[in-house]
């Protein structure tokens, strides 16, 4: 086969196929519609959101509305105080406009046809049959038809088998035309089909074709809405009583289409005063106004600013509300402002014990709080020193008086807490009413409050254990305990316990019964010692042995606790 020849059949065995399809432009001023691929994966149509606006200077108190176009030469904003200078009135920002069309990339297909030019006569001919996807579109529905090869008598091998043979086994005789078909082709994807022909016996030449065809389409979706607008705004977040409150509110078309005759109404808490320029018009509400706005481009915004004032407010929170209206069915919204009117609130506790235990502390902690808007100067905080008490602990930065201790505040930011300490210890037992005050500067707050204490007294033991220091077998001595309350308190639970060895018989224990008399021990059930006086206990024991005895004292009562009193003598 001459060269020539070879160079023609390989132009018709590596045939290239290209399918293109392409959607109808849209109309001149028309929205672009959304494409969408067969798959279901979106095709981007060019139709970005609005781009922000952003203004590093603004504070944060001002970034609920961007700045709008310049003024003169300065950005509009939400003033920082009522007194900012910012023209009442209406303000248009421009829109957006339409993005130009975007086509989506046609998929394009090729196929190859790869096989020996030369073999020897009755040996088994290879080809390899490749689709490959060379754009950046998917191709859909890819089809690979192969009619049987000119001058072929078998086929030995297909990889991937047909997908119109049902039943296929090899080797077989040359039949009709096999059908490759693959779901979808990405971007650079490829098939190989593997196929093994055997040529008849007179066969000079082989020839064999194959082709690929595929899908590509395109679908659009136009959207029905309603035109949207957007509403935001914002307001001095606090003023004192009798300034004025400053409210700008932004309108925009967030829809994808203009909007018609808006229309703005603004509502007050009642007792109020508008302070606009001539473009708003009363209601019938003395509470409203209103703002026609006129026509709204895609992505345009409308600015609109007014004052409030009102000298009647008494507190508390005044609310503004925004309502924003169309007459072409377009989704309206709403949007609110909250602005607080300072007053002053001044709270104050004051807490102590219940009861106090003679000779401890009291501590009583005074709580100072500014609850209002308002910041107080100069806040004044007095605790008195309870009758018949000395401080022991006080804050270091008190001012110290015979009868009290007192603090300045010199400024209180609303919410600011101040806490105040102060101990004393009683002289003596009994009630004692602590009344602390505090109050500010101009004396629009002034509080006061009271703490009652129990100061208590104690039981103050002492005690006084003697035994005779010698005694004769056969002779009988007494073990005393002179116990003394020298408390102010009544103890009611003093109890010796005396311990006797071996060699001493225990006679009789006084106070008299229910004592317990043990073998080595006596024990005297709890009596009462009242202030001041004295109580002796006595134990008789006669000496059985001769030699030197140890006895053992100890003393258990109330006021001691976990740390009774001991104490060991030698009898001889």
């Amino acid at each position: 086969m001459s060269r020539a020849i070879r160079a023609a059949v390989w132009a018709v065995l590596l045939a290239t196929t290209t399918a293109i399809g392409q959607a109808p432009f849209p109309p001149s001023g028309t929205p672009e519609p959304r494409r969408i691929a067969l798959n279901g994966d979106p095709i981007p149509a060019g139709e970005p959101a609005a781009p922000p606006i952003v203004d590093p200077g603004v504070t944060p108190a001002q970034q609920l509305l961007p700045p709008v176009a310049p003024i003169g030469g300065v950005p509009a904003r939400v003033p920082d105080s009522p007194r900012a200078a910012v023209p009442n009135g209406v303000v248009t920002t421009p829109g957006l406009a339409s993005p130009p069309p975007v086509e989506p990339p046609p998929p394009t297909v090729r196929i190859q046809v790869q096989t020996p030019a030369h073999v020897p006569p009755g040996k088994p001919i290879p080809y390899k049959v490749i689709v490959t996807n060379v754009s950046a579109a998917t191709a859909y529905r890819v089809k690979v038809r192969m009619p049987p090869p000119d001058g072929a008598a078998t086929i030995s091998k297909a990889e991937p088998k047909p997908d119109n043979v049902k039943e296929w086994k090899v080797p077989a005789a040359v039949g009709g035309e096999m059908l490759w078909e693959f779901k979808s082709l990405g971007r650079g994807e490829r098939k190989v089909i593997d196929l093994e022909f055997t040529p008849q016996q007179t066969a000079k030449e082989v020839r064999a074709k194959a082709y690929v065809s595929f899908e590509h389409g395109q679908e659009v979706v136009t959207q029905i809405e309603k035109p949207r607008l957007s509403v935001k705004k914002a307001a001095t977040k606090e003023v004192a009583r009798g300034e004025p409150v400053a409210v700008e509110v932004r309108v925009t078309n967030v829809g994808p289409m203009p909007v018609h005759k808006v229309r703005l109404v603004e509502v007050a808490t009642p007792g109020f005063t508008f302070q606009t320029g001539k473009d708003a018009t009363p209601t019938q509400k003395a509470n409203e106004r209103a703002w026609d706005l006129g026509t709204l481009a895609r992505g345009q915004s409308k600015i609109v600013r007014y004052q409030l004032t009102g000298g009647k407010q008494q507190g508390g929170e005044l609310l503004t509300t925004s309502h924003a209206t169309s007459e072409d069915g377009g989704v309206p919204d709403t949007a609110e402002a909250k602005t607080r009117i300072l007053v002053p609130d001044l709270g104050f506790t004051l807490t102590g014990p219940a009861t106090v235990e003679s000779r401890k502390p009291a501590k009583y902690l005074a709580v100072v709080r500014n609850n209002g808007t308002l910041p107080l100067t100069n806040v004044v905080v007095s605790i008195p020193t309870p009758e018949d008490c000395d401080r022991t602990q006080v804050r270091s930065d008190a001012r110290l008086y015979p009868d009290r201790a007192s603090w300045v505040i010199p400024r209180m930011a609303p919410g600011e807490t101040y806490e105040y300490h102060l101990s004393v210890v009683a002289k003596s037992s009994g009630k004692r009413v602590v009344r602390a005050t505090a109050r500010d500067q101009s004396g629009a707050v002034n509080a006061e409050r009271e703490a009652s204490t129990q100061f208590l007294g104690r039981a103050d033991l002492h005690w006084q254990p003697t035994v005779p220091a010698i005694l004769a077998v056969g002779k009988r001595g007494q073990v005393t305990v002179v116990v003394r309350n020298d408390g102010e308190e009544t103890d009611k639970g003093v109890s010796p316990r005396i311990d006797i060895p071996d060699g001493l018989k225990v006679i009789e224990a006084t106070p008299g019964p229910p004592t317990q008399i043990l073998a080595n021990e006596v024990v005297f059930n709890a009596v009462e010692i009242q202030p001041g006086k004295t109580v002796t206990f006595t134990v008789t024991v006669e000496r059985a042995q001769p030699g030197r005895k140890r006895i053992g004292l100890r003393l258990e009562a109330p006021s001691l606790g976990d740390r009774p009193l001991f104490k060991d003598q030698t009898v001889e």
